[in-house]
């Protein structure tokens, strides 16, 4: 039938134009670098699991099934198996938007045209409690995504959160995302996580903006707050980044300030970016049944469906405006008449911006002249503007730099004063002017040499009123007037904490100049236990009974050196050491090493126990932390990690950690420990 058919020449030529009109309406390969996803279909969210978002006991999938969910037309949250498949369940069912995941095995990438789930194909990206760190190219990739128009929205969890044991955890991963990057910009958000462990709160107080706030008020309900279920709180600041704002603080901060943060806001080049500081309200309560999980999503003291839509819906309504901004540094110049300064013009590109900025100058004194040493320029570079004056040129003129580009013009303005008795002389000048580290790393800030009357001697930088255990390096060192140096503030575990002034100083015979910096060192992870793995001796643990110090053995856990109570009969073996938690500690938690070994063959009752036990100073038995026996036996060398189990209630005090390993008359069990220790 189909051949008598084809046979009419009329019906031939009909069937190859319908063939030739549906190649045509076939969606092009793009030729350039593709933009964010446009608003005209339905949005596209992505939600990562690169980061280990599934490690320990965590769950933070919508599915199993990955990239792409099944059922496509999910009915309820069991429909998917994941600890946050509601939040993805409820947006598939508004009919507006699409979910997917990007896989262990996917790449984070922005305009990369070979990576099929490469970020501008997308509208949002939902980062839910990474445990891996970003790499630089990552972090790239996250940030020209916002940049251009996409919405990040991130996710964090509680201080030492680090469910792969890999030394990181999300609020640490988060913050190095926003400080180091790609753009040198310090807290390019304006968001930082705090290093805190908030146990059990509800937050309710609302921003001062509460009445109009798109969030609080959004599509799907009205927000009256979330829930802290071991989470992390938010510093915002809105002198790093001017869109910042918190939506929801904790009980007992303002909700005019910029601390005690639940969830914040924010906006940087055309996109968007909510953040919040606990998985816990994305929990579900489904998921894997290996996982133990707790229902946040639902939980009647936040409202936590309704935020996280409406979130997700205030992030989708960004739109991409190719732009660009136009800066002078420094602001001034001052100079003696009849001789030159120089202003550096630096532009910077958003929403995909990739055109070349002509630039013209304006406002120049009498006798003046000015010249770019490269016009026009293409958005995201900088040129350098040199103003020569004549002897006749005095006072002080704003000089006007315009640059524009495909009908776009920005305006940047300058001071240059003209003085006909002007001393050589110079200036300090710190960017950022204030700086927090942590105990244990490391943050850096430019230190800019500001001459004025041709002062041209190289001036020799140092750090002065440092904090105990702080140290400060420059370089370049020194430096020449008029250029940068980059300084690093390094801080020990053992540093002095709190906020306080430190100087940075110049000095270029006979000049010395000082330029104040606010320098905040904050709690850090730091290791109270002395020899955790027990290398080269067993100082300063102690030994006593049948307890035996390996120290170049078949079964260690790391090093050479380990531990072991027990391998005889009617017996009782102990390790201890002892300890001091400080009073302004916020972390100490116990983690360990352990392999039992035994010739037990029982698989029901305990013969052989190893208590882990806190006792006073004065060796009286505080606490039973745990418990283990032989029915915790393992191959030789096979090690599990247990802990961590927190100090803090015995901070301020002194206090030893004791392993006691009890066994019975016949069969001995051996308890192998190594890599104690407490942070």
């Amino acid at each position: 039938m189909w051949q008598q058919v084809c046979q009419s020449k009329f019906t031939r030529v009909l069937i190859l134009s319908l063939l030739f009109s549906w190649i045509l309406s076939l969606p092009q390969v793009p030729t350039s670098t593709p933009k964010v996803q446009a608003q005209t279909s339905l949005i596209s969210v992505l939600f990562d699991n690169t980061k280990a978002e599934t490690a320990g006991n965590a769950d933070w999938i919508i599915d199993t099934d990955q990239p792409t969910p099944s059922p496509s037309n999910p009915t309820t949250e069991t429909s998917w198996v994941g600890a946050i498949s509601a939040w993805g369940v409820e947006l598939v069912k508004t009919g507006k938007y699409t979910v997917s995941t990007l896989p262990s095995s996917g790449r984070i990438t922005y305009g990369d045209t070979s990576n099929a789930q490469d970020l501008s194909k997308y509208r949002i990206f939902v980062i839910p409690e990474p445990n891996i760190a970003f790499t630089a190219a990552e972090k790239t990739a996250i940030i020209n995504f916002v940049d251009n128009g996409g919405g990040l929205f991130m996710i964090a969890d509680h201080l030492n959160s680090d469910r792969n044991n890999d030394g990181i955890d999300s609020p640490r991963i988060f913050n190095d995302l926003m400080n180091n990057n790609s753009r040198s910009v310090s807290n390019i958000f304006g968001i930082q996580y705090d290093l805190n462990n908030i146990s059990n709160e509800n937050p309710s107080t609302l921003n001062i903006e509460s009445s109009s706030d798109p969030i609080i008020f959004g599509a799907y309900g009205t927000v009256s707050g979330t829930i802290l279920r071991a989470g992390a709180s938010m510093t915002i600041s809105t002198s790093s980044n001017p869109n910042v704002r918190g939506v929801i603080f904790r009980n007992t901060f303002s909700r005019t300030g910029s601390t005690g943060v639940a969830f914040a806001r924010s906006q940087f080049g055309q996109g968007r970016i909510a953040a919040h500081g606990d998985s816990s309200a994305i929990d579900d309560g489904t998921g894997q049944p290996s996982n133990n999980l707790f229902d946040g999503w639902n939980d009647p003291a936040g409202t936590n469906k309704q935020l996280f839509l409406n979130a997700t819906e205030w992030l989708a309504k960004t739109t991409v405006q190719p732009d660009f901004t136009l800066n002078t540094s420094p602001s001034s110049q001052t100079v003696n008449a009849g001789s030159s300064t120089s202003y550096t013009v630096s532009t910077a590109a958003q929403g995909g911006f990739s055109g070349m900025v002509t630039l013209s100058l304006s406002g120049l004194p009498s006798g003046a002249t000015g010249s770019f040493s490269s016009n026009p320029i293409a958005a995201g570079s900088s040129t350098t503007l040199t103003v020569n004056t004549s002897t006749s040129t005095t006072g002080t003129s704003t000089l006007t730099i315009s640059g524009s580009s495909n009908g776009i013009t920005k305006t940047t303005n300058a001071s240059l004063t003209v003085s006909s008795n002007v001393t050589p002389n110079y200036s300090l000048s710190l960017s950022p002017t204030s700086k927090s580290i942590s105990q244990g790393s490391s943050g850096t800030l430019t230190v800019t040499t500001n001459p004025v009357g041709g002062f041209s001697s190289p001036i020799t930088l140092t750090a002065s009123s440092l904090p105990s255990g702080v140290t400060a390096s420059f370089s370049p060192n020194p430096v020449t007037p008029g250029s940068s140096s980059t300084l690093t503030l390094t801080a020990s575990g053992t540093a002095t904490t709190g906020t306080l002034t430190i100087n940075i100083n110049g000095v270029a015979s006979p000049l010395s100049r000082s330029t104040p910096l606010s320098l905040t060192i904050t709690p850090g992870v730091v290791e109270r236990l002395v020899n955790g793995g027990f290398e080269g001796s067993t100082s300063p643990w102690v030994l006593s009974g049948a307890a035996f110090y390996t120290a170049s053995g078949a079964y260690p856990h790391g090093g050479t050196g380990y531990v072991n109570t027990g391998n005889t009969n009617n017996s009782t073996g102990t390790v201890y050491q002892q300890f001091t938690i400080p009073s302004t500690a916020t972390t100490a938690n116990l983690t360990f090493w352990l392999n039992v070994s035994s010739t037990e063959t029982t698989t029901t009752t305990v013969y052989d126990t190893l208590y882990v036990e806190v006792y006073s100073s004065s060796g009286s038995l505080l606490q039973t932390l745990a418990t283990y026996s032989n029915l915790n036996k393992s191959a030789d060398g096979v090690y599990s990690q247990k802990g961590g189990f927190s100090l803090l209630s015995y901070k301020g005090q002194t206090i030893r950690i004791r392993f006691r390993g009890v066994n019975g008359s016949i069969s001995p069990t051996i308890f192998r420990i190594d890599d104690v220790s407490v942070k």
